[in-house]
């Protein structure tokens, strides 16, 4: 069975919390809702997470994706 997708909401006060509902299995769905919910506003970031662990983190952009950027600038500089 395929482990289902939550978020883990920071916001800008308070602590860290977890949405309510989990996300679906499909990640590209999952990530779908996780970036209309920071449309809303009032967030640090929010976590998809998945079996309980960090997959991914949205704060405006996904951390893979810097992560990504990142790794190519430093590969170009080589």
């Amino acid at each position: 069975m395929t482990a289902t997708f939550t978020m883990s909401i920071e916001p800008l006060e308070g602590p860290t919390y977890q949405h309510g509902f989990h996300l679906g299995t499909i990640e590209s769905v999952a990530r779908g809702l996780v970036e209309d919910h920071w449309k809303a506003g009032g967030f640090r970031s929010l976590g998809l997470m998945r079996a309980g662990d960090l997959f991914d983190c949205y704060d405006g952009e996904w951390s893979s994706v810097m992560a990504d950027k990142a790794f190519t600038e430093m590969a170009e500089e080589d």
